[in-house]
């Protein structure tokens, strides 16, 4: 891609994107251009037919023939060959040698054109406009198939596939089922906004009523898939203690609903509940819970460890 080095960086990536563009619809862009040359072709010999019956119209055809090497008995050979089909089709004959004879220009003012001109356009018909329909319905129908298959590189990433699934027009649908946690109406707002910003102004939102604890045996034995669904989100809270008998055995047995059924099972942890609880505990004596993770390592923390340390001491600015 050195060629887009000293170009600007519009012109860069309008460059960089030409190039992977052509790349990835090459097979679409060749089918599209073979549907269009076939439908071209067939359009074409169409049209030479639709010609020759309007001239023939107002102006008068006439058939005969001459040759330097050739005699009536070769012509009628190689005419009976060539117009086989177009005869077997029209079931026009192709007169014999001596009618062939009595075309001779030399000797004749030619003949009748007519059963000449419907033989040669079903031939034509026949060996051009039917074969050439035929290519460029399945080019056509092969290029439907390729649009919806781009391989667009990017497309295991996030925003490339809602970008793509914005641009066709597909709405996603997503299934929230909250287990052991009764989310308040603002709670679900809330959620159902973020998923439509991920999937889409258009996507779709249903939320299920909530599990109790301990009720996803029945729950799971109650369900019903639905086929419509993109994507399932179990919804847990920080509020109740995590057990391998209840979030566990939810989370293995709708799994094991959805395999095949290609919807997406997903969980989002909802930190809200406990945070507020603890805050409005601790609110009394003064504190401000600080949430981190033990388990990993923000350079950040450090930070806010020393912002929460400095408040509850009383002191003003840093140590």
């Amino acid at each position: 891609r050195r060629r887009f080095g000293t170009a600007t960086p519009v012109a860069r990536a309008l460059g960089h994107f030409a190039h992977d563009w052509t790349r990835a619809a090459a097979r679409l862009t060749s089918a599209r251009a073979a549907r269009t040359l076939h439908w071209g072709a067939a359009a074409f010999a169409a049209g030479v037919i639709a010609g020759i019956y309007l001239r023939g119209l107002a102006i008068e055809y006439r058939a005969g023939w001459e040759s330097t090497f050739l005699g009536p008995g070769a012509v009628h050979a190689i005419l009976s060959a060539m117009l086989a089909p177009a005869s077997a089709v029209t079931g026009i004959a192709v007169p014999d040698v001596a009618a062939i004879a009595d075309l001779r220009w030399r000797e004749h003012n030619g003949g009748e054109a007519a059963p000449w001109i419907h033989l040669y356009v079903a031939l034509l018909a026949l060996v051009v406009v039917a074969p050439r329909g035929v290519l460029a319905m399945w080019q056509a129908a092969r290029a439907t198939a390729l649009a919806r298959a781009v391989p667009v590189p990017g497309r295991e990433d996030f925003y490339v596939r809602r970008l793509l699934r914005t641009g066709c027009g597909e709405a996603a649908s997503i299934r929230v089922t909250p287990y052991a946690v009764r989310p308040e109406p603002g709670q679900r707002d809330r959620l159902a906004a973020l998923l439509r910003a991920a999937f889409g102004d258009a996507a779709r939102v249903h939320f299920d009523d909530p599990v109790d604890y301990g009720g996803e045996d029945a729950w799971l034995a109650g369900l019903t898939v639905r086929p419509d669904d993109d994507d399932h989100v179990m919804l847990f809270s920080l509020s109740a203690t995590p057990e391998d008998e209840n979030h566990g055995a939810l989370a293995r047995g709708l799994a094991a609903r959805l395999a095949g059924s290609g919807t997406t099972l997903a969980a989002i942890l909802d930190a809200g509940a406990m945070r507020a609880r603890l805050a409005q505990l601790l609110a009394p004596a003064g504190l401000v819970p600080l949430v981190l993770d033990l388990a990993g390592s923000d350079p950040a923390d450090v930070a806010r460890i020393e912002a929460v340390l400095v408040a509850g001491a009383g002191l003003e600015g840093g140590r």
